[in-house]
């Protein structure tokens, strides 16, 4: 019998940015495990016995030196609600290779969502067990809305004593009409100079930077756009938002007409910088409904 760690070893997944991590999870535990599906995975010759690097196996034995700590870092996700969209929380305690090692533990889990302006709408503590998983309607815990907003969770994670994480990291699911994403949180970060290119595609999809305050003081963004490659010309435009304490916002990309007759068919490049503590993430939803999409900025 295959184990998870088998899996990620011969598939190569799940080793760079875990996005699709809460997938695989699903999929491992939720397969047959008889022998009508065969015996080994393989990626299409024959399996060979797994042989760990000298990196991974002097890892496994610095490990096993340090002294175990607490350790709690503040994880940050946009909340999604109204128009048609709703948002869950997922998380699962389940050693992170599926064996047993003796460390696990029970995760008492606080989360406080704020709305747009951060006021708090909702807070909450639980316990996850050792081998449990929950799902929360996060957008449910928001005022109805007609058309899609925005707000927050800020989620915190204290295990009951000394252990490891495991597949405790938690993960957020998106549905809309006819599609659905997930994907894992992160900690809030600072100051940050970056940009992506997106194709110019308005009449069938909408280009959405959600935006979070993980902070005390106001955040700010600043987003200027151009033609892929003509970085020596004036921005097609330009925009700039503050968000207050514990804020939210979503900005959708606009161009004028004369900026999207300049685009000339290019795919358009958005840079943005940001001042102060937050988290940025890009949403991709097209206008039907048929496809939806989120990822770290």
């Amino acid at each position: 019998m295959a184990s998870f760690d088998t899996l990620l070893d011969v598939t190569g997944s799940g080793r760079e940015c875990t996005a699709c991590m809460l997938d695989l999870e699903y999929l491992f535990t939720e397969s047959p495990r008889d022998a009508s599906v065969g015996g080994q995975l393989t990626n299409g010759d024959a399996a060979e016995p797994i042989r760990l690097s000298m990196k991974y196996r002097l890892y496994e034995v610095l490990d096993r030196v340090p002294v175990m700590m607490p350790y709690n870092r503040t994880n940050w996700m946009p909340v999604l609600y109204g128009g048609g969209v709703s948002e869950y929380l997922w998380m699962a305690n389940h050693q992170f290779f599926y064996d047993e090692t003796g460390l696990e533990a029970d995760f008492e889990i606080r989360y406080r969502l704020r709305d747009d302006v951060g006021r708090t709408v909702f807070q909450e503590r639980r316990v996850l067990e050792k081998d449990g998983s929950f799902r929360i309607d996060l957008s449910s815990k928001f005022p109805s809305a007609g058309v899609l907003s925005v707000g927050s969770i800020a989620l915190d994670r204290y295990a009951g004593h000394p252990t490891v994480r495991g597949t405790t990291r938690p993960h957020i699911e998106i549905n809309c009409a006819r599609s659905a994403a997930s994907l894992h949180f992160q900690a809030a970060g600072r100051d940050q100079t970056s940009s992506l290119r997106i194709p110019w595609q308005p009449d069938t999809q909408r280009a959405l930077f959600t935006i979070v305050n993980g902070g005390r003081r106001p955040y700010r963004v600043a987003f200027s756009y151009r033609a892929d490659g003509d970085q020596n010309v004036p921005p097609l435009g330009e925009a700039e938002r503050l968000i207050p304490r514990f804020g939210a916002a979503i900005h959708e990309v606009a161009l004028s007409v004369d900026a999207a007759n300049a685009l000339g068919g290019k795919f358009l490049q958005v840079n943005w910088q940001t001042r102060g503590l937050g988290k940025l993430h890009f949403v991709c939803l097209a206008r039907d409904g048929t496809r939806l999409s989120i990822d770290h900025l």
